[in-house]
């Protein structure tokens, strides 16, 4: 399996952070708090499922522009970036 395929499955703790916010809420729910406690759980676990998506995307696309590079050095330039007489 490509490294690209495996950083993918990363974004399954972002997904787990947005369904487990569900029922962390509820169970916040359940205690005798005030009830923008469970609003503020699910707000502060999209935005940790958010910023973790955004993070996994960001070091996907490093990832790959630090491979073009490793390989643009030890090889050519790609046939397509070559500009050709015309």
């Amino acid at each position: 399996m490509r490294w690209n395929e495996k950083m993918s499955y990363y974004y399954a703790v972002s997904l787990l952070l947005f369904v487990g916010s569900a029922p962390i809420a509820w169970l916040v729910q359940t205690f005798p708090a005030p009830t923008f406690l469970a609003q503020l759980t699910v707000l502060l676990f999209w935005a940790a499922a958010f910023a973790v998506g955004i993070a996994i995307r960001l070091l996907k696309r490093r990832g790959k522009r630090r491979f073009r590079e490793l390989w643009n050095e030890g090889h050519s330039r790609p046939m397509n970036d070559l500009k050709l007489p015309q």
